[in-house]
């Protein structure tokens, strides 16, 4: 049975804002899990809001730049617990399994195991998630090639591309009875010339992952994707963007239902 005291939260961390930055923090810490930090050498004024907390959290503090995927594998070799959670540093953790009765219920549910298709329309995401750490290990083996390519395939997609090829064993038990994620859009994450080289490359790669099921249409995937890709052509093509078109943008793309999954 998974229990709550076995479980770690992990987030890589490089310059993100104050204001996004004492959401994303509050909303872990308030779970009283242990959680690991890997500051990815970011600036010195992002370090101090960061340190603030070094009372709280165990922070990795790396004095080179390696890059999500790198970082992310570097935080997993910290990990005493059998599950791990992933949380971006701009993002919000809204919601855990309060009660081993919960947990207990996911593993029920787990009898039927939930295809990727059915996962990722039900609010599935990489970002979120409880995983065992050792399979997440095993998304994250080939960090080094995943950096190298992040600009052509991003490391979330790679990381799911391994789970759902190379591992046919993993099992996810998707829960429906509590939305347990926010993704936060900002200036500073998404305004990026190698998001635009992404976009196509995204699409191609959500084909192929979906390719497994051939009763799917994969256009249908757009409706669940079409919040950030728009996002990103709006940054490329014009330039400028508005706090209240960030803020559209958040509120619109969360209404889809990040819902904890378990991935064992």
């Amino acid at each position: 049975m998974v229990m709550k005291n076995n479980i770690t939260i992990i987030m890589s961390y490089w310059n993100v804002e104050n204001e996004y930055w004492e959401k994303s923090i509050q909303s872990i810490l308030k779970f009283n899990i242990p959680v690991i930090i890997f500051n990815d050498n970011c600036d010195e004024e992002y370090r101090e809001q960061l340190f603030k907390y070094k009372d709280k959290i165990k922070i990795i503090d790396s004095k080179k730049n390696y890059g999500q995927p790198t970082a992310t594998w570097n935080t997993l070799q910290e990990v005493k617990t059998k599950y791990v959670i992933r949380v971006d540093s701009d993002d919000e953790l809204l919601s855990l399994p309060s009660t081993n009765q919960e947990f207990e219920a996911l593993h029920i549910k787990g009898k039927v195991a939930t295809n990727i298709w059915d996962w990722l329309k039900n609010g599935g995401s990489l970002n979120g998630s409880i995983y065992t750490t050792e399979l997440f290990k095993f998304m994250y083996k080939d960090h080094e090639f995943m950096g190298k390519f992040n600009r052509w395939i991003h490391e979330d997609n790679y990381a799911l591309l391994r789970l759902f090829y190379y591992k046919k064993d993993a099992k996810i038990i998707h829960s429906n009875n509590r939305k347990c994620y926010r993704r936060n859009f900002r200036e500073g994450s998404e305004v990026s010339f190698k998001v635009a080289r992404r976009i196509s490359m995204r699409f191609e790669t959500f084909k192929l992952m979906l390719m497994q099921d051939e009763n799917n249409d994969v256009k249908d995937f757009i409706k669940y994707d079409i919040i950030i890709r728009g996002y990103d052509n709006y940054v490329i093509n014009k330039g400028i963007i508005t706090e209240e078109f960030i803020q559209e943008c958040t509120d619109e793309y969360n209404k889809r239902d990040f819902n904890f999954s378990l991935i064992i």
